[in-house]
């Protein structure tokens, strides 16, 4: 393992290859952008001074949280991740609006991309952290089935990643949050979480594996401390993660607080005892079970001073067992993968390529996307969609709407389909869905709204012209021959038919309401002329005492003007 002070520079591209076409000859057609880049203050450094500036860089000052985008995909976020309201599936969006600054520079110019490429130290320099319960999974068992998923994103995030990239990385963080059924303590000890450890000896440079207990559940922590107390007092030579050299467990504090390392010394220093009791002074957990942290800690420490890289895990470093743990991530295009330039090109059984012919890769999800015909062999719609906003009549008198596809990369991102590829079981309740607002919602602008009750196609229109098309709705509808199944397309079928008597209700309604509405206008009106009325009245009543007033007072002065004078003769 390389020492701290240790700088690498440069990679072995036998071992990394690397999907960076270079530009040695001067007759290659970017030999000249290339030279102009070379050229530069800055390019013109040592490789090793660059890569120090480069460290400082993009390097963050906190962790970073990693999240998977999608299934199946190889793209990660970080930060905070909130689901994309453009698709009903499990996508992930970010919502941390400043980008990473290692993205900024590797797009800045051709030779800074080089160097982050063939030296990616973003992954040495950062700490990643893996937070547990994940969103996506919230559907499954609370225990056994659990456990499996535990660790499945790292494990996904050390396949979909580079080989260059996977062996630089240093400091991995692990934060569990407890659905107070179980300790974390399992998730350490089974042999059969055996996927992620080929994976972590690809990590060459790796310094510490931190698995952080949340502050939450303070009462369940002495289970784990007595059997996390029980395994380091064992044997090491047994392939799991609890046997890892570099793993330390660290309890979180709480919020803004340090956590409280298990492990890095043989005693626990008073600062650090004081200020972790401080925070739980309240829980008489810590209180009484002091001695037990210190044994543990103790032990902890006893173990990290053997052997760094024990032979099982050095065996782990195998290329069936890399091989095997990465196609066990499920991955579309993994971290060996994304290197190849030709998609003909990348690794895998004969009939996965044969199969990936027919997809095409999604860059911005990271996923290969079967590219599927839009309609079956029946006529029957078969991309996914997430509503209707439109029904109208085509130039050959034949009902259309419009959807909005569920993939959010398809483009234009809606469009117009038949009415009878939609008319099946699963599909017709979007057109429901598309009227509901018009006959149920309450409104206040209820002359917009019978406008376009009056300019939209009636539901009742919709039934005649899809009967005639394609039979009685009972039966288009109805999944089997059984009772219960005929039931079924009867419902569907009433359903339309309340809609179709609705519709006219409603419009007549809003017509109601209109007239309703323009009598309170002219009344309003009525109102408002005769209070202008009064009010000009009034106004003229004011404006002539007004000028009685002002009349007045001009005949007194003049009067007293008048008197003035004769008293001053």
């Amino acid at each position: 393992m390389a020492s701290g002070n240790e700088l690498t520079v440069g990679t072995n591209d036998k071992q990394y290859p690397s999907s960076i076409v270079k530009v040695p000859q001067a007759d290659h057609p970017l030999y000249a952008q290339f030279v102009r880049n070379t050229s530069n203050t800055f390019i013109s450094l040592p490789i090793e001074i660059r890569l120090i500036i480069y460290e400082y860089a993009v390097a963050i000052n906190k962790n970073i949280t990693v999240h998977h985008v999608t299934r199946r995909s190889n793209k990660f976020l970080w930060g905070e991740k909130q689901l994309d309201t453009r698709s009903s599936s499990k996508i992930w969006s970010n919502s941390e609006q400043q980008p990473l600054a290692v993205l900024s520079l590797s797009q800045t110019c051709r030779q800074f991309y080089m160097d982050l490429e063939h030296n990616p130290v973003f992954y040495r320099v950062n700490t990643f952290q893996f937070t547990w319960p994940r969103a996506d999974t919230s559907t499954l068992p609370r225990i056994s089935a659990w456990q499996e998923e535990s660790l499945a994103e790292l494990s996904e995030f050390l396949a979909a990643i580079t080989p260059k990239r996977r062996a630089m990385i240093r400091y991995v963080h692990v934060a569990y949050d407890f659905n107070g059924e179980w300790a974390p303590y399992y998730v350490f000890r089974e042999p059969r979480y055996s996927h992620v450890l080929p994976l972590l000896s690809q990590c060459k440079d790796i310094r510490e594996l931190s698995f952080i207990l949340p502050s939450n559940l303070p009462h369940l922590y002495d289970t784990f401390l007595e059997n996390g107390l029980n395994s380091a007092q064992q044997r090491h030579d047994i392939p799991m993660l609890w046997n890892l050299p570099f793993l330390r467990v660290k309890v979180a504090a709480a919020e803004g607080g340090r956590p409280l390392a298990l492990g890095d010394s043989a005693t626990i220093s008073r600062l650090s005892w004081v200020r972790f009791r401080h925070d739980y002074q309240d829980h008489q957990v810590f209180r009484s079970n002091g001695r037990l942290i210190t044994q543990f800690n103790r032990a902890m420490f006893a173990r990290y001073r053997g052997d760094e890289w024990p032979q099982w895990f050095q065996d782990m470093d195998n290329p069936d067992r890399v091989e095997q743990a990465i196609t066990a991530q499920d991955l579309d295009v993994h971290g060996e993968n994304r290197i190849a330039q030709n998609p003909s090109q990348r690794t895998g059984p004969v009939s996965s390529r044969t199969r990936r012919k027919n997809t095409i890769y999604d860059h911005s999800l990271g996923v290969l996307q079967r590219d599927i015909p839009q309609y079956s062999e029946n006529g029957i719609l078969a991309w996914n969609f997430k509503e209707v906003t439109g029904i109208r009549l085509n130039d050959s008198s034949e009902l259309e709407c419009e959807v909005i596809w569920d993939l959010p990369l398809r483009v234009p991102a809606s469009g117009w389909v038949p009415v009878r590829a939609l008319w099946v079981d699963g599909s017709e309740s979007h057109l429901r869905a598309y009227y509901n607002p018009y006959i149920y919602d309450r409104v206040v602008h209820h002359r917009n709204h019978c406008e376009q009750m009056k300019n939209t196609i009636s539901p009742s229109y919709v039934l005649e012209c899809m009967t005639k098309l394609c039979g009685d709705a009972a039966e288009v509808f109805s999944i089997d021959e059984s009772k219960r199944g005929r039931g079924h397309g009867n419902v569907i079928k009433k359903k339309w038919e309340v809609m179709g008597r609705m519709w006219p209700a409603r419009i007549k309604n809003e017509e109601t309401e209109l007239i309703y509405e323009e009598k309170e206008r002219q009344k309003a009106e009525r109102e408002h002329r005769k209070y202008e009325r009064e009010r000009q009245k009034a106004e003229r009543k004011r404006q002539r005492e007004k000028g009685k007033g002002e009349a007045t007072a001009s005949a007194k002065g003049k009067l007293n003007l008048t008197k003035a004078k004769g008293k001053a003769k």
